[in-house]
């Protein structure tokens, strides 16, 4: 995953297939890379940074579930709002 940052305080990127049991997320505040993990059947694969408090009490990584609610938990928006949200293309530039 990549750094993101327009001027923006919050991004949240995820990855999640079932067929490949890949699961995670990636959150950046700031501009920075604050949280990095990634699942493959059930285990790390990759990991930036420390736990964060949203992570606590989280569902198994073993599924979309757990990617679904670290989004709610992260930014309150559920998975069926991103689902049905209209997107745009963004491109930034320095």
């Amino acid at each position: 995953m990549t750094k993101l940052w327009c001027g923006a305080s919050r991004a949240l990127a995820w990855v999640t297939n079932s067929v490949s049991t890949v699961h995670g997320f990636a959150w950046y505040r700031e501009g920075g890379l604050v949280r990095q993990i990634i699942y493959a059947e059930g285990e790390v694969v990759d990991e930036h940074g420390p736990a964060i408090p949203e992570e606590e009490d989280a569902p198994e990584p073993l599924d979309e579930d757990y990617v679904f609610e670290m989004m709610e938990r992260l930014t309150g928006i559920i998975w069926g709002a991103v689902a049905d949200a209209r997107y745009s293309v963004w491109s930034c530039t320095e």
